[in-house]
């Protein structure tokens, strides 16, 4: 697969994610025994399950809204995406309650491809930063 191609296929995944109407439309592009790398939702399903299961979390939480890719690069067999998305807060996440609010969600994935699909992807997100702005958590100040 070309550099293009990887990032096209980056591209498509981060729309069918914060854009899609169907959390399964994401199949196509995930390998079964995919494995995903983050620090959030430890207990997922393993393989595309969790993905899938991960973004109708999402889905249940956040109206779609925009979608800005910020930065794209690949190599080889792998393709770094940052990313940020507004999001309208439209069913509980964590502690927060639906606000109706807007947040920002920033994120950084790293995806290894193998035959023409995500096998592997790292992703580090901006959880702390959007559950402030939905005022579910707070900082303390220093006196």
């Amino acid at each position: 697969m070309t550099a293009h191609d990887l990032k096209a296929l980056h591209r498509a995944l981060a729309e069918a994610v914060f854009l899609g109407d169907d959390p399964r439309a994401i199949e196509p592009l995930v390998a079964p025994s995919h494995v995903l790398h983050q620090s959030v939702s430890k207990g997922l399903p393993p393989g595309r399950g969790g993905v899938v299961w991960g973004v109708e979390k999402l889905r249940s939480s956040f109206a779609k809204a925009y979608l800005q890719i910020e930065d794209q690069i690949a190599a080889r067999d792998r393709c770094f995406t940052r990313l940020t998305a507004q999001l309208r807060h439209t069913g509980r996440l964590a502690a927060a309650r639906p606000t109706g609010r807007f947040v920002t969600l920033q994120a950084m994935v790293l995806s290894r491809f193998e035959a023409g699909k995500i096998q592997e992807t790292w992703l580090e997100t901006s959880d702390f930063d959007l559950l402030r702005e939905l005022a579910a958590v707070e900082l303390a100040q220093e006196g």
